[in-house]
């Protein structure tokens, strides 16, 4: 019972591998299938025709002498295999090649003959291919007569050995004086019956069916080798599609993210064609991506609530940003007090996403003393369950301000963890947008300081190397990583999976939306 499942994963695996290279797959089996076809029909054309044997034993020797005088196998694989050597003999290709009609070789004879057997029977074919149809029955007919004749002359030569070993005897008896005994007249009937046998011989084969020349040609076969060509396309194809599924590193599924990362994926965020001013239409699907994520991180752990997030990626482009907006515009809709803090004072993006202009104060502004905490804050209206701005469903955000020289150490100052600590005493939910952690080392000192880590892969991007090393930074720093949020999916058969396609397209982007925080910022 438990294989079932892990079976059930692997076939399903295997057949959105297939479908994510059809492409290739398709291209594989039309170019070998047309290759094959081309190539069929550039070659000349070719005809067989067919003789056919039947090796059988009249027995005049039994009928004459009352026993066996040329003994044969009583296996009839060993005889149907020794009746197939010997008709490929190379003497019987040189018999067939100085035959007047035919104009071969004898090397050409043997490349133009196979010679093969009639499943157990006694009967042999013998198959010549040409250029010509009727040069090709003229070859097979000639073959299957030399044989029949070489045969014949090989058990005339042993029976006619054995007349002059009995002639010898009985001219020896005439020099004794004694070609009139008994002895002399059994000589004399031998030697009689060994001269009809002789007379009678066959070679044991019979030329049972001549070759006609074909009506068509045997080769080449243009649909049976495209049809082959296809076929081997086909298996050619699946087995690139392996092989780049294995040397990709890129993760693909949602099962193979949350298997990488080690941690449950606690949303699956589908492609962001519903999100304007960086935040998700309402009843959209990725709004509902969004609501699924704060309730799981919200009942993650009754016994310990989650005060602060911090949403960080293994590299740029991964669209955490865009998650850590959604994830508190979600929280704010619930009835929460939220802030969220833009703490990627490298490359920020949110008031990009957000708002018309940048706003006049940020967290590095705070942090530097030049402005209170109060006037930095920006405060934005989510979206409510109509469309509408809903005023009473608002949360505020922190900014990061004008980008400072030294980054890393603002973020690692004791300002900062005292506006993380009065933040949490404030707000019931404080979000912190991260750079991504492999990218710079800025978010490190805050991994400490928040109740949970929530980390975001891109499916088709975010590769396994990358998130291998995230998760061993993560565990050396002793990170509360609570789960993963898949980004990039798509709702197909019932599930989300990830859009396979130009990364850094969105495919249902309009002209009159605000550019996503996926798209407009590096995270």
């Amino acid at each position: 019972m438990l294989e079932g499942p892990s079976e059930r994963i692997d076939l399903h695996e295997t057949f959105r591998l297939l479908r994510r290279g059809w492409l290739l797959i398709v291209a594989c089996m039309v170019l070998l299938g047309a290759g094959a076809m081309a190539h069929a029909l550039s070659q000349p054309k070719e005809y067989t025709a067919g003789a056919s044997l039947l090796f059988r034993d009249p027995e005049f020797d039994q009928k004459l002498f009352g026993s066996t005088f040329i003994s044969g196998s009583r296996d009839a694989d060993r005889a149907a295999a020794t009746n197939v050597a010997l008709v490929g003999m190379k003497e019987v290709a040189a018999r067939t090649a100085a035959r007047n009609q035919i104009n071969l070789s004898p090397k050409e004879v043997q490349r133009a003959v196979i010679v093969e057997p009639d499943g157990r029977s006694d009967v042999v074919n013998v198959k010549a291919t040409l250029d010509s149809s009727g040069a090709a029955a003229t070859v097979a007919n000639a073959f299957a007569t030399e044989f029949i004749e070489l045969r014949r002359e090989s058990d005339q030569k042993t029976i006619f050995n054995a007349l002059k070993l009995v002639e010898q005897q009985i001219a020896d008896l005439r020099e004794q004086g004694t070609a009139g005994s008994d002895e002399g007249n059994s000589l004399r009937s031998r030697a009689q019956q060994l001269s009809v046998l002789g007379s009678l011989q066959t070679g044991n084969a019979e030329l049972v069916q001549r070759a006609e020349p074909p009506s068509g040609a045997s080769a080449p076969r243009p649909k049976r080798n495209a049809a082959i060509g296809l076929f081997l396309g086909g298996l050619l194809g699946i087995g690139l599609s392996f092989l780049r599924e294995r040397l990709d590193r890129r993760l693909r599924s949602v099962e193979s993210l949350s298997e990488a990362f080690g941690k449950p994926v606690l949303a699956r965020v589908p492609v962001a064609n519903t999100i304007r001013r960086g935040l998700a239409s309402p009843r959209s699907l990725a709004d509902e991506a969004f609501s699924t994520l704060w309730t799981n991180l919200r009942y993650f752990n009754v016994s310990r609530g989650i005060q602060s997030v911090l949403v960080t990626s293994p590299t740029s482009g991964d669209g955490k940003s865009t998650v850590a907006l959604n994830l508190a515009a979600a929280a704010a809709r619930s009835g929460s007090r939220v802030l969220l803090i833009e703490a990627d004072l490298r490359r920020p993006s949110l008031a990009r996403a957000v708002a018309a202009a940048l706003p006049p104060g940020g967290l590095t502004q705070v942090l530097a003393g030049v402005m209170p905490f109060e006037p930095a804050l920006h405060t934005l209206p989510t979206i409510s369950g109509t469309g509408s701005v809903g005023n009473d469903r608002q949360f505020d955000i922190l900014f990061a301000g004008p980008i400072p020289p030294n980054p890393a150490e603002m973020l690692d100052s004791d300002g900062m963890r005292q506006l993380i600590t009065d933040a949490q005493a404030r707000y019931d939910v404080v979000v912190i947008d991260t750079p991504p952690l492999l990218v710079v080392p800025d978010a490190v000192p805050l991994l400490g300081q928040v109740s949970a880590v929530l980390a975001v892969g891109r499916l088709g991007a975010t590769t396994r190397d990358s998130v291998a090393e995230l998760t061993s930074k993560l565990s050396i720093l002793d990170a509360p990583l609570v789960g993963v949020v898949a980004n990039y999916a798509t709702e197909t058969g019932g599930g989300y999976y990830y859009y396979y396609g130009d990364e850094d397209h969105d495919p249902a982007g309009r002209a009159d939306e605000a550019p996503t925080v996926a798209s407009a910022a590096h995270g």
